[in-house]
């Protein structure tokens, strides 16, 4: 039988976006407005920052929320300001309409994306805020390249020195959080508590430490821990499949046979299409010697993804159990295919094909003289 595992998702769904979750679509606009105004709070004050800001860590809101009116005031008073400053090259005025500019990819008001809100994304708009920054200060200390005014510079270097240190303080004590994936999903469940993926990318990675652990008492405290932080996710976005389908795997890999079946099953209510939750309840089902009833799970696994080995190579076996080689052969010939440097499924094949011929020749006891 095969490690279980975890999937990861590609899809866009209210799990990555909770803006997708919104069925207003002025209470949509409202929150983009929302996350707009924490985008620019950042460039001034970057604290509490995460990894994720998915379903719920920005729930909705509506255009009557303080914070809404405030970065619709915000933003529109910047956006006027540097029209009107536009005809006169004003250096504020292009770093406004640069970063609005060039967040506007990223923003939802668009196009939908990925996510609703990522630090990353600030990255290219920053520059303007940068540059907006540091031009700022020369026109108010009134620097210039004659070198007069030196008080001036000397408060210049202050100003730039203390942001300086401040940043840098700031950019240490985040590096701790990415020393690896349980600092950095840890780190995502305090500053970013209310994430669904935030508890769920924490609860996998317990549960894949633990498949790599030898010591019992060890392994089974980080499955626990693992199958907690799956569940509170799945308490905050029950609808993930994905969730179900982790939390079915870290079951099964904990020896909770039973509990892992229930929790694939319920993947399969929200994607009935999905192959490897058959895959997982079809092993499950056949570890607990109920062949019969594996063959089916394992077989609708094979008939929605034809280049599933696993799924492929655990039917065969199930087969094999069961005495039926003649089933088994086709999914021993296809595994073979599909993994054609797998010296394993050809002497499986082969045993197969041995068993099956001593039963054609058991069968017809006067076919060979």
């Amino acid at each position: 039988m095969v490690n279980h595992g975890t999937v990861s998702n590609k899809k866009i769904d209210p799990l990555s976006n909770s803006l997708m979750a919104i069925q207003s679509h002025s209470e949509r606009l409202a929150t983009e407005m929302f996350v707009m105004g924490k985008y620019i709070l950042l460039l001034f004050v970057p604290y509490h920052l995460t990894w994720d800001y998915s379903f719920n860590e920005i729930p909705p809101v509506g255009w009557f929320d303080y914070k809404v009116i405030l970065s619709v005031l915000v933003c529109v008073g910047l956006i006027v300001y540097a029209l009107l400053k536009l005809k006169d090259k004003n250096i504020f005025s292009f770093c406004i309409l640069y970063f609005f500019i060039t967040i506007s990819v990223t923003s939802n008001f668009i196009v939908p994306i990925g996510s609703v809100m990522s630090e990353r994304f600030l990255f290219v708009p920053s520059l303007g805020f940068c540059i907006a920054l540091v031009y700022l200060f020369n026109k108010l200390l009134k620097i210039d390249a004659s070198g007069k005014l030196r008080q001036n510079y000397i408060v210049l270097y202050t100003v730039s020195g203390v942001l300086i240190f401040l940043y840098l303080l700031k950019t240490i004590d985040r590096e701790k959080d990415w020393k690896d994936n349980i600092a950095l999903f840890e780190a995502g469940i305090k500053d970013a508590p209310n994430s669904a993926r935030t508890h769920q990318a924490l609860g996998n990675e317990y549960a894949k430490v633990a498949r790599n652990t030898t010591d019992a008492k060890t392994r089974a405290d980080l499955f626990k821990h693992g199958i907690d932080e799956l569940k509170f996710g799945l308490n905050i976005y029950q609808p993930g499949y994905l969730g179900w389908y982790n939390l079915g795997a870290a079951y099964f890999d904990a020896g909770y046979l039973k509990e892992g079946e229930d929790a694939s099953r319920k993947a399969l209510v929200y994607d009935p299409n999905f192959a490897p939750a058959y895959y997982n309840i079809g092993t499950a089902l056949a570890q607990r010697k109920q062949f019969r009833e594996a063959i089916g799970s394992l077989v609708k696994a094979t008939e929605l993804d034809s280049n599933y080995t696993d799924a492929f190579s655990n039917t065969a076996a199930v087969y094999t159990a069961l005495h039926e080689y003649k089933n088994a052969a086709p999914y021993f010939k296809r595994c073979c295919l599909l993994k054609p440097e797998s010296k394993e499924y050809y002497d499986r094949m082969i045993r197969n094909n041995n068993a099956m011929m001593r039963d054609s020749l058991l069968e017809k006891p006067n076919a060979v003289r």
